[in-house]
């Protein structure tokens, strides 16, 4: 299976006295449970200058004081009063920051660059960035960008490229050991309270798993088939899912790509009519690798939402 949705960002670029970010060198993004962030546009447009303005590249930063807006703001400006049609020219940086997202020079009209999604994470924000609009017949240069606002954190921004330049190769299919499938009956008790997402790459972090997993208890034909990891050879890739009635989780693909590694957890077993609710996980171990893991959620209840 190939998956060519996700490009990760990771070196930082100082343009104009903002900061831009580029492939991010996290080991471990993102995990755990998510929340959808509903960010406020302040102008979808493009630049019509033909590079003038100084954007060479595709670029996406994010805007976190006064005086960096202040600098985007002026070169925006620099060709066309582009700022003329922001809802909002004042930010509150106390309360807000700006993401900024500018795609590469085109060679005709019709293009956008979108941020079509941004989802928090326990220890990440993943901003996601398409081509809603993909050119028409107009003999126009232009340069699509787009600016929002989210509320401030301190939580490392990550951009996730879907746009047509992005030159995503198909990646390499990993096939993963199985350590264990199973399902806890503890409603919970187990300490999982919600569906989790983890990248495990030390023992002690993998003795604290075991510890949880064996805390209630689960039937003995669905222990796991290792116990002992070398750390220095693998990592632990362990997902569970919320409570529900009979829904299992697998991961069902990974995927790795130059500058990430691509986890599909789905629900291949959809439910059952039978009221007893179960919370199930699949324990797996692949080569180790300093690239980020992203996880692909379509499970039911990612699906729903």
């Amino acid at each position: 299976m190939k998956n060519k949705n996700k490009k990760i960002f990771s070196a930082a670029l100082l343009i104009a006295g903002f900061t831009f970010i580029g492939f991010c060198g996290c080991d471990q993004l993102p995990s755990t449970v998510s929340s959808k962030i509903f960010p406020i546009v302040i102008e979808q447009g493009a630049l019509l200058g033909n590079g003038q303005e100084g954007f060479p590249n595709k670029q996406f930063a994010v805007i976190k004081t006064a005086e960096e807006w202040e600098n985007l703001k002026t070169q925006l400006n620099s060709v066309n009063n582009v700022t003329d049609n922001f809802t909002e020219t004042n930010i509150d940086f106390s309360l807000y920051q700006v993401i900024f997202v500018i795609d590469e020079i085109k060679g005709n009209g019709g293009w956008s660059i979108d941020v079509t999604d941004i989802t928090e994470y326990s220890d990440s924000i993943v901003v996601t960035v398409s081509n809603l609009k993909t050119g028409n017949v107009s003999d126009v240069i232009t340069q699509p960008f787009e600016v929002v606002k989210i509320p401030v954190t301190y939580k490392p921004i990550i951009f996730n490229d879907l746009t047509v330049s992005n030159p995503d190769p198909e990646g390499e299919q990993i096939v993963p050991d199985v350590i264990g499938r199973y399902f806890f009956l503890g409603r919970g008790h187990e300490y999982f309270p919600n569906k989790q997402f983890s990248v495990i790459k030390t023992e002690e972090e993998w003795i604290n798993l075991k510890t949880l997993i064996d805390s209630v208890g689960y039937p003995a034909s669905n222990k796991p088939t290792v116990t002992d990891i070398d750390f220095s050879s693998y990592m632990v890739i362990f997902v569970v899912d919320d409570m529900k009635p009979f829904y299992y989780i697998e991961i069902t693909n990974i995927t790795e790509y130059l500058d990430k590694i691509v986890v599909t957890v789905s629900n291949l077993e959809t439910g059952s009519i039978i009221d007893t609710s179960m919370q199930t996980c699949e324990i797996v171990k692949i080569p180790v690798s300093s690239k980020p893991i992203i996880f692909n959620d379509l499970t039911v209840s990612n699906n729903e939402n």
